[in-house]
């Protein structure tokens, strides 16, 4: 069964976001984002997913560990930057 992962965004390793159509080879990964009472900054926790992007499977994303991913929303910053990013990012693939 996929996983599926919301907040999700492309980035290239440690670096910025990727567009989707350049997501073969990079990572896909998820954000957590946490508000502490009291504190009006966010903290921001990138979750790096396993291996690099290789293809797809139907509508699911393959990494090269072999795992398969369900995208669900993206990153509201990634939304913002790549309209469409889901279906950008399986048509390139």
């Amino acid at each position: 069964m996929a996983e599926i992962i919301n907040n999700w965004l492309i980035v290239d390793g440690p670096g910025p976001m990727t567009d989707p159509e350049n997501a073969r080879g990079n990572m896909l990964a998820s954000v957590d984002e946490f508000r502490y009472e009291g504190d009006d900054s966010n903290t921001k926790n990138l979750q790096i997913k396993d291996g690099l992007i290789t293809g797809r499977f139907g509508n699911l994303v393959v990494t090269s560990e072999g795992a398969r991913h369900e995208l669900g929303t993206p990153y509201s910053e990634y939304a913002e930057a790549y309209p469409r990013a889901r279906s950008r990012l399986l048509r390139a693939l």
